[in-house]
């Protein structure tokens, strides 16, 4: 058995991760897209950007899937359900 040391093993999963921005919004249309140039001008690029637009009524999933085709618009209503909001 190749005995392979912790810090080598981690050092290459780092550098092969893909990694992922998820960001959870209500009523974000005003203010996402400074939080979207933030993300897309980190140095390490991102396998993928995924919004979790949370029943916004301001028109948020719409900015986003024109503003930033490249993000993954999903919806959700748990934190209206849960009477959160």
């Amino acid at each position: 058995m190749e005995r392979v040391s912790i810090e080598t093993n981690c050092r290459s999963t780092a550098e092969n991760a893909s990694v992922a921005s998820v960001t959870v919004a209500y009523n974000g249309a005003r203010v996402l897209p400074r939080q979207m140039k933030a993300i897309l001008g980190q140095t390490r690029g991102l396998g993928e950007i995924i919004v979790v637009d949370n029943g916004s009524s301001d028109g948020t999933a719409e900015m986003l899937r024109e503003r930033y085709p490249q993000a993954e618009v999903m919806y959700s209503t748990i934190f209206q359900q849960l009477s959160l909001y």
